[in-house]
């Protein structure tokens, strides 16, 4: 089931048939939710670790044609994880650049996690808590399940 949503958001996303329509929050975020379900392997990630955590504290920025479409603010606190993701509603088609942003969309971190080279966490969306898995290369996460795409989808460190 958490495939078809993903597939589902990934088509409404970029299909020129999507253009013309309102965006809700189920639309709006594009990320990895292929986690696990509950009769699945676990996550592959290993276990949080504080004492990694500086590497990826502050705020991470997918910045696409000019404009900042997305961002993951992270810091720490006790040893744990904290942060917001934010999300703009994305109009038109990204890969040619010609889209509109429509007003953000702010969901705090569930349960999120560092093991040195994935950043892991859930987004409360409408009740679905997909996991989501970022792979950490030097200032750029980049989601999982876009490794070795053409046009992945990536997180830049602004601060």
């Amino acid at each position: 089931m958490r495939c078809l949503v993903a597939l589902a958001c990934f088509l409404a996303a970029f299909s020129t048939i999507a253009q013309a329509r309102p965006w809700g929050l189920s639309t709006l975020i594009l990320y990895d939710i292929s986690g696990p379900a509950a009769d699945e392997s676990p996550s592959r990630h290993g276990p949080t670790n504080p004492a990694l955590f500086s590497q990826i504290i502050g705020t991470w920025q997918d910045k696409r044609c000019g404009m900042d479409i997305n961002s993951i603010r992270l810091s720490s606190s006790g040893g744990r994880l904290t942060g917001q993701f934010t999300a703009h509603p994305v109009r038109g088609d990204v890969r040619s650049c010609s889209i509109t942003l429509g007003e953000p969309t702010q969901l705090q971190l569930v349960n999120p996690g560092f093991d040195g080279k994935v950043l892991w966490f859930f987004l409360d969306n409408k009740g679905d808590k997909p996991e989501i898995r970022l792979l950490l290369s030097g200032k750029t996460l980049m989601f999982e399940n876009e490794k070795g795409s053409p046009n992945p989808i990536l997180y830049r460190k602004i601060e």
